[in-house]
């Protein structure tokens, strides 16, 4: 696994040679260290049964709870708390009111360290008003020595408690190096189901050089090479994709690259990190759509050591 320094050296490697893979789990995205994979879930963890209809989580749908938090936010990325609006993204996985002995637990490639008289740790999440849950941290170096840092409990006509509603559960640790949350379920009868939507670092952390703008998620989505600044270097980038799709429910797309077996749907593909750099708008397909984002970031650049550029944080 890379430590901190190592992955660090190899994402300024990346960008100095402009050499980019079509799909990663990026560790950070916009500043925040999101949770990179799921290591273990019980049996009767399932998303929320509302879009798309109740499914219980397989190797291929792990993603419900990875990356950033996107169950509340519709087509103009604007989010009002609640999870069941039409055309939020509504996927989060958790346990309903009456299957007891229920966890998860989740991995972070990059550790999550003690942030002194602060949150280090944050749980994007909704739960019914008389849910409880334990959450604990373990460390790369004991992954089996689960810490307890918390809990998580629900509130009568409250949030947390009004299933729907999230809450940002957030928590600190006296330990560092933290490569693991778990969340425990503690009550299992009516009104105590509980789901989440991702795991993050609670600190948000802004560049201050091309390398780290790039390292920590920042980057303008049409800067394809990842140098801060939209150019004739992107749009070649650009144009090697152009009209090729990867749209999973697509049988004259390519599925070579994708895991056996794939997320079900395209916002899967990218909430797992296996979208195509190029695919601008996530539909899964490059074409006219993507094209017109690009032209609307044309000569857009973020270089924090460029004043006459404009900040993305």
């Amino acid at each position: 696994m890379f430590t901190r320094k190592v992955f660090f050296n190899v994402a300024l490697f990346v960008v100095i040679m402009g050499v980019f893979s079509d799909s990663a789990v990026a560790g950070y995205v916009r500043g925040h260290n999101w949770a990179d994979s799921i290591v273990h879930y019980t049996e009767y963890i399932q998303n929320s049964g509302f879009v798309p209809d109740a499914e219980i989580m397989g190797p291929s749908t792990t993603w419900w709870v990875l990356g950033p938090s996107d169950a509340d936010v519709d087509p103009n990325g604007i989010g009002n708390g609640y999870a069941w609006d039409p055309y939020d993204m509504d996927y989060v996985a958790g346990w309903r009111a009456t299957t007891s002995d229920q966890e998860i637990v989740v991995e972070f490639d990059i550790p999550l360290d003690d942030a002194p008289d602060a949150n280090s740790v944050v749980i994007h999440m909704y739960c019914g008003p008389y849910a409880e849950a334990s959450v604990w941290a373990a460390t790369d170096d004991d992954p089996d020595n689960f810490i307890q840092i918390g809990t998580i409990a629900g509130v009568e006509d409250g949030i947390p408690g009004t299933p729907g509603y999230f809450y940002d559960a957030r928590f600190n640790f006296a330990i560092d190096n933290v490569r693991y949350i778990k969340v425990h379920r503690e009550t299992d009868f009516g009104g105590t189901g509980m789901f989440f939507d991702s795991f993050a670092s609670a600190d948000v952390i802004e560049p201050t050089s091309r390398a780290e703008v790039a390292y920590y998620g920042w980057c303008i989505t049409s800067d394809l090479n990842k140098d801060c600044y939209v150019n004739l270097l992107d749009f070649a980038l650009f144009t090697t994709s152009w009209l090729t799709c990867n749209n999973p429910t697509d049988g004259n797309c390519d599925h070579s690259s994708l895991p056996d077996p794939p997320p079900s749907i395209c916002h899967g593909l990218w909430q797992s990190g296996y979208g195509i750099d190029a695919d601008l708008n996530h539909d899964c397909y490059i074409d006219v759509s993507d094209l017109a984002v690009f032209t609307e970031e044309w000569l857009e650049c973020n270089d924090p050591g460029n004043p006459a550029c404009t900040p993305t944080w």
